[in-house]
């Protein structure tokens, strides 16, 4: 749903391509539902389970990972960030729980440390709002809690990594963005964000023919039809 509504890749194109705005179909009703049943399942699942042993750390990540979704959805696909705030919220609770009953739990951590960075990535004007409602949070010390997921989470290390990659290219540390990128494509190769997410960094830093350089590379696997290459929307990436 992400990808078809262009909100994994939408940084990667500026704001100028007007004629390239189009507003995504709204996402299927049949996958809406079956997510909504799964999380809602699952939510089930993790609550019986604490109330049968409120100290067992899994069903407290279960619902931490649960909720963290669900504010995913409100916020990247619904956008509604005051839903995605709630639930960000019972995401943070859940994942610090999972915490204090297993402390090496570090896979809770990118649920942590993303909403920490969330929140410390927010405008000074309004977060002190958010603070009244109990919603503080720190860009440093969200890094800090998603490089430990990173080094020692047994879920979670390449969504981490990914995620550092995105917030080192926000913070303008294209170098390392791009290193992180990198390292993942050995891992992910068939992924082409990844490659688009290289140009982004070095289109963002003025190195405009390194830019090019990737995209025409993604453009030869594209022509080709390299595995997972044929999901290229051309129009975007030629236009580019």
């Amino acid at each position: 749903l992400l990808l078809r509504a262009g909100r994994l890749d939408s940084q990667f194109y500026t704001a100028a391509n007007e004629f390239l705005k189009v507003t995504p179909a709204p996402p299927d009703a049949a996958v809406l539902k079956a997510m909504w049943d799964a999380l809602q399942r699952g939510r089930s699942l993790a609550e019986k389970r604490v109330r049968e042993n409120a100290s067992d750390a899994g069903p407290h990540y279960a619902l931490a990972v649960n909720y963290a979704i669900e504010a995913h959805y409100h916020l990247n696909l619904a956008r509604k960030p005051f839903d995605a705030l709630r639930s960000g919220g019972k995401a943070r609770d859940a994942a610090h729980r999972a915490r204090q009953f297993d402390p090496k739990n570090s896979d809770a951590n990118l649920i942590l440390g993303g909403y920490e960075y969330a929140i410390g990535s927010v405008p000074a004007a309004f977060r002190w709002l958010l603070a009244l409602g109990g919603h503080t949070g720190s860009k440093a010390r969200g890094v800090e809690l998603i490089q430990d997921a990173m080094l020692h989470g047994k879920r979670t290390s390449s969504a981490a990594l990914t995620l550092l990659a995105v917030a080192y290219g926000r913070e303008k540390m294209f170098i390392y963005s791009r290193e992180m990128f990198q390292h993942l494509l050995r891992f992910f190769p068939r992924n082409y964000l990844y490659e688009l997410e290289i140009a982004r960094t070095y289109q963002r830093e003025g190195s405009l023919g390194a830019a090019i350089e990737v995209c025409k590379t993604v453009a030869r696997k594209y022509e080709r039809r390299a595995a997972g290459f044929d999901r290229v929307d051309p129009a975007k990436l030629y236009f580019q």
